[in-house]
């Protein structure tokens, strides 16, 4: 009998391995996808090592992801489709797909996005265009890594309800060279309970570099409060912060550190909305023709501890209306120093509260 068991078990321990699922450790996602060309292995399970893997652990999952046999499939951060061989040039797998077990925010080295850039006139390195249009595609919250990561073309955020957090607005930034367009915009559509905070936004602080770097266009509604937290914005020549956006609640952005190279630009330009809120937020040296906040339409309060550097030569603080439009603006604890006009009011009102600081001439 022992004799019987012993032959049985040898002859059928092929078999037995070949219905065995399989973990394995590899040193990329390509690795990873390459897996099933591995001839009479099943691998269900996969830890990649890697930047974008990050050590996390990927399950096979059968069915259900349509993967095209040609062109793949996946989000490319969460779901890779698997090659048919060792590499995507022999196709993709059909028959399931990788998906990454995590909790928390989406990162985003997990899209493979690389924060390489370096500065040396202009920005150089990895173009993260593509990797970054996929990572704010994602209907989850993002976390941005530490880490310079170069775009060229503008970004569009296209989700409400997220939250986008940074690893510091020093430490994780998204950069560009774009001469014209806006670093960071929002699609057309309706956002709400959203928050952006902890990471930068730079340009090369060449003056010809006149990309916008936040802008929140007309066609843009806030259904309810939206926050901005603990962002630079720093080398670029155009706008600052563009809002046009229609607001049903208030819009607040907490400690916003602007910092252009430009004569003309203004830091903060607000067309519109009835409740825009800035707080802790430092414009440093704005040039001659410029504002340090534009305000033409709706209400905004600068709440508190604001500080305005406009030490060049006509620049003015605080720009109020126009002949058509009549916006109100309430301002309490800032200070409004070395500007040529404090405050310019061509419309509207402006409310000086407790705590508020001029020192330059004001008009209107």
């Amino acid at each position: 009998m022992r004799k019987l068991i012993l032959i049985l078990t040898i002859l059928l321990a092929p078999l037995l391995m070949a219905a065995q699922p399989f973990s394995v450790t590899v040193g990329s996602i390509a690795d990873m996808q390459a897996l099933g060309a591995a001839p009479g292995l099943t691998y269900t399970s996969a830890i990649v090592t890697d930047a974008q893997g990050a050590g996390d652990t990927f399950s096979w999952i059968s069915g259900s992801l349509p993967c095209n046999s040609v062109s793949g499939g996946g989000d490319g951060g969460t779901t890779f489709c698997g090659y048919v061989g060792s590499t995507s040039a022999s196709g993709y797998r059909t028959d399931g797909y990788w998906k990454r077990i995590y909790s928390g925010a989406l990162h985003s080295d997990w899209y493979g996005a690389i924060g390489d850039a370096t500065l040396s006139g202009t920005w150089s390195g990895t173009d993260n265009t593509s990797a970054l249009t996929r990572w704010l595609a994602a209907v989850e919250d993002l976390f941005i890594d530490a880490g310079f990561y170069l775009e060229t073309g503008g970004l569009t955020l296209t989700l409400t309800g997220q939250k986008i957090d940074g690893a510091g607005s020093d430490r994780a930034k998204i950069v560009t060279n774009d001469t014209s367009g806006c670093l960071l915009s929002f699609a057309a559509g309706g956002y709400a309970l959203s928050t952006y905070q902890n990471f930068g936004l730079s340009g090369d602080g060449g003056t010809a570099q006149g990309a916008d770097a936040l802008c929140i266009p007309s066609n843009v509604t806030f259904t309810y409060s939206v926050s901005f937290n603990n962002i630079s914005i720093y080398g670029l020549s155009g706008i600052g912060v563009l809002d046009a956006s229609t607001q049903s609640f208030s819009t607040y952005f907490n400690n916003i550190d602007v910092n252009l190279n430009s004569d003309s630009s203004d830091a903060f330009q607000v067309h519109g909305g009835p409740g825009y809120v800035i707080s802790n937020s430092y414009v440093h040296p704005i040039g001659p023709t410029a504002a340090a906040y534009n305000v033409t339409g709706g209400t905004v309060r600068l709440n508190s501890d604001n500080s305005i550097d406009g030490t060049i030569g006509s620049s003015t603080c605080l720009k109020v209306g126009s002949s058509s439009s009549f916006p109100s603006v309430y301002v309490r604890n800032t200070n409004f120093e070395g500007c040529g006009i404090g405050v310019d009011v061509e419309g509207g009102a402006v409310h000086l509260l407790s705590g508020t600081t001029i020192t330059a001439p004001s008009t209107g």
